[in-house]
């Protein structure tokens, strides 16, 4: 499941998922932000798979922002993609993991989310919010046999940090990571 960049067509996703997945995965994009898209992505991905054994939630958004020019839109597109995307992920697995009563949540936030950060107010504020979200979800979902892990990364080097021009201490690789 991924979330789907307004800038990039559905099609050029998709191509580039099947060429990443080859025949050793199934493919199945859908919109984080879109509930709907993501129950027939959850529906495609259980059906070719028999079931989830680890649902890995790591659909994230980040724009810079300024405290002196506060944008209320982009703060809303960070909580829409970061904290809702993955509440909408959640609500179409966690019945199927229940029901079967095992598997594990992986849900990706980041060390943002322990400390606010000059620029990520958005960013920062919906990172936090997933990491008490999977550690509530953590110790309520232990006795139906589904486990919830937490993942804080720092800095890694993807196309999202690419093009940032702040300081980014301890970058990491995405294979270390």
């Amino acid at each position: 499941l991924v979330n789907l960049n307004p800038a990039y067509r559905i099609t050029e996703i998709e191509g580039a998922l099947r060429e990443l997945a080859g025949d050793r995965m199934t493919v199945a994009p859908a919109d984080v932000t879109d509930l709907e898209s993501l129950r027939k992505a959850t529906a495609v991905v259980t059906e070719a798979l028999g079931g989830l054994d680890v649902v890995v939630l790591n659909a994230g958004y980040w724009k810079q922002m300024s405290a002196a020019s506060f944008d209320v839109d982009e703060f809303r597109r960070h909580v829409e993609v970061n904290l809702l995307g993955m509440a909408n992920a959640l609500a179409c697995v966690l019945p199927l993991l229940r029901a079967q009563g095992s598997g594990t949540v992986v849900g990706v936030a980041s060390v943002a989310g322990y400390r606010g950060l000059p620029g990520a107010e958005g960013y920062g504020a919906t990172k936090a919010a997933q990491i008490n979200l999977l550690e509530s979800l953590r110790v309520g979902l232990r006795r139906d046999g589904v486990g919830v892990q937490t993942v804080c990364p720092g800095f890694v080097r993807t196309e999202m940090t690419e093009h940032n021009e702040f300081p980014m201490p301890f970058m990491i690789s995405a294979e270390t990571a």
